[in-house]
């Protein structure tokens, strides 16, 4: 075999094997991708079924509304409204925006800036949600009361038990919405570790 011969067959082999690294890293961007997305389905899930139920007691609310005979009680019917219709909007609007995320056709720094600008305004959404909870407990108690009891929360007297049953429900409303957090948290986390991984592949 000539020399030049040599040449162009190497010259073949070498370009065959780039057409084949650069298949391989397409495939293993691909299958990323799907790990990644993953990764946020069963999050969604539950965000999914709370923003249905959020929904349904806002259209429960909206259907009653007339109930609400006094301003106190009709503002907070509109807020608890509002509360119920834009949180769980936010809250799978942002999960989307981390989802989907495309790895295959960016470079691997525009990924990471990508996600942790998204990452940190999700967290922070989910922090403002712990402190917007406690206070829509308070607002949604007197709608509820109104609504399914037929009573002006507002004009009760208040005994230890009212008190107790508050308490208790502050204490919960706090755990699910911390928990709810720490969720978040660590998905996001292995999500980060992942993509950090690309780059020492």
């Amino acid at each position: 075999m000539e020399l030049e011969e040599m040449q162009t067959l190497w010259t073949s082999l070498s370009q065959r094997i780039e057409k084949l690294e650069i298949i391989n890293n397409q495939k293993i961007m691909e299958i990323t991708q799907i790990k990644y997305k993953n990764k946020f389905n069963t999050i969604t899930k539950y965000e999914s079924i709370g923003a249905v139920f959020c929904y349904f007691i806002a259209i429960f609310i909206l259907l009653n509304f007339y109930k609400l005979d006094t301003w106190y009680l009709s503002v907070c019917g509109v807020i608890s409204l509002a509360f119920l219709t834009i949180m769980p909007y936010f809250s799978l609007g942002y999960l989307k925006k981390l989802s989907n995320i495309d790895l295959t056709n960016s470079t691997y720094k525009k990924i990471i800036q990508q996600y942790q600008d998204v990452r940190k305004k999700t967290i922070a959404f989910q922090k403002w949600a712990v402190v917007a909870s406690i206070f829509m407990m308070f607002i949604t108690i007197p709608v509820a009361d109104k609504l399914l009891n037929g009573e002006d929360f507002f004009a009760k007297e208040f005994d230890t038990q009212m008190w107790f049953v508050i308490g208790i429900g502050c204490v919960f409303v706090v755990y699910v919405a911390q928990w709810g957090l720490g969720w978040y948290k660590k998905i996001t986390n292995s999500a980060e570790q992942m993509l950090y991984e690309l780059d020492q592949d």
